[in-house]
């Protein structure tokens, strides 16, 4: 079977070499443009047995249209009229392979390569990120180590809340951005840096 989602496997290996794992695209198909919003599904619900990744679709002229779907290099787990009618394919016009010109055509406005977020994509990269995280706000007011579950492994530094604190407060993350700890959200009242780390300073001497 053909890979006609070929660049699926390349960007997603690419976002897990540099310890991300999401980003965003443009993609124009059937005299629309959307946004997809690209995600290594193991982040966020630990996978499927055949896809890796989210792929969520905004259309740029009406965001309420949304679709989101698990992917791979072979194809979309959706698929039959919900595809369809969202992306305008009349089954008659592409013969007995009705998907191929959408994957084909979304295969070749993915990228191969993650990128830093181009600024354009970024409130909505971070809004996603949010939502993933439990809608926990965008203000960071603490840092604190991570600890260990009931049977002694070690907890670490979700994906969110790495892309979270990359993307709204990367001085933070620059200053101690190491992988035991967590950074905190809520909806308003963020510190700065620097109440931040003097904060943490405290309650680790003690």
């Amino acid at each position: 079977m053909s890979l006609v989602l070929s660049n699926v496997r390349l960007l997603l290996n690419s976002l897990r070499k540099n310890d991300w794992y999401i980003t965003a695209f443009d993609f124009s198909f059937n005299k629309h443009d959307y946004v997809v919003i690209f995600e290594d599904l193991r982040e966020i619900d630990k996978g499927d047995e055949y896809y890796a990744v989210l792929l969520t679709f905004i259309d740029k002229a009406d965001n309420t249209r949304i679709l989101s779907t698990y992917a791979n290099s072979y194809d979309f787990k959706k698929k039959g009229q919900e595809i369809m009618d969202f992306f305008g394919i009349n089954p008659t016009s592409y013969s007995k392979m009705p998907f191929w010109s959408l994957y084909s055509s979304l295969n070749a406005a993915m990228p191969t390569e993650y990128h830093p977020l181009d600024q354009k994509f970024k409130k909505l990269v971070v809004t996603i990120v949010d939502q993933r995280d439990g809608s926990k706000g965008f203000c960071c007011y603490k840092i604190a180590r991570n600890g260990k579950t009931s049977n002694g492994r070690q907890k670490y530094r979700t994906a969110q809340n790495t892309a979270k604190t990359k993307l709204l407060r990367s001085s933070l993350f620059n200053l101690i951005g190491h992988e035991n700890v967590s950074f905190y959200n809520r909806k308003e009242n963020e510190l700065s840096d620097a109440e931040i780390l003097s904060n943490f300073g405290k309650i680790d001497r003690r």
